[in-house]
């Protein structure tokens, strides 16, 4: 598995919303499965909350589910979240692909010519 990677951000500069998330999919020196999710203000340190989880397939289910959540961040700060960048996930049938998606958050547009 190659590690995974995802960055969104929520900003309304109206209400002085300008919110970070990013979670890190990755193994340790032992091989186990680690999410490492770190948030909070953008520029700053954050928090960083550190899960140990079986395998992948739990990896990604974690993962859908907390971006699931980001989807309500409009209710609950008032800023949407936008997906700034994204590595590692090949799409397909996986969790996260699934809630691509489902469009529960929109992604960054791309400039012209961009892959």
């Amino acid at each position: 598995m190659q590690d995974r990677f995802v960055m969104l951000r929520a900003v309304n500069t109206e209400r002085n919303v300008n919110r970070s998330w990013v979670c890190r999919i990755e193994r340790d020196l032992f091989g186990a499965c680690v999410v490492s999710v770190t948030f909070g203000r953008a520029g700053t340190s954050g928090r960083t909350i550190c899960r140990m989880v079986p395998d992948d397939a739990a990896a990604d289910r974690f993962l859908a589910s907390a971006m699931t959540r980001r989807r309500g961040s409009m209710k609950r700060c008032g800023a949407a979240y936008r997906i700034i960048e994204m590595r590692g996930f090949d799409g397909g049938d996986s969790e996260i692909a699934k809630v691509l998606r489902e469009g529960s958050l929109p992604e960054r547009p791309r400039p012209a010519g961009a892959r």
